[in-house]
């Protein structure tokens, strides 16, 4: 997503679907203005998240948020399902 103009974020949260018991693996990088490289803020590679996922960005502006799915741990049962589902995100 991209902001018409950076601003400091406090918090960002993830709202993943979460109506069976899937987790998703998954990364967040921003950039800080638009000719900056991508930076990553959050890897959920370690965990299994579920439902909400809060991420609390560095002390510095955003101009552009990219969220990559990696894993959907239902793709094993259901393989036309590897896509990542996302509720809602909100930004403060």
């Amino acid at each position: 997503m991209t902001f018409q103009a950076p601003r400091r974020l406090k918090k960002f949260v993830i709202h993943l679907y979460d109506f069976d018991d899937r987790y998703y693996h998954f990364s967040v990088e921003f950039k800080s203005s638009p000719d900056a490289p991508w930076k990553l803020m959050h890897s959920s590679i370690e965990a299994e998240p579920k439902g909400a996922v809060s991420i609390f960005p560095p002390n510095q502006e955003v101009s552009r948020i990219r969220i990559t799915g990696i894993y959907n741990s239902n793709e094993q049962a259901n393989p036309a399902n590897r896509s990542m589902h996302i509720k809602e995100i909100e930004i403060d």
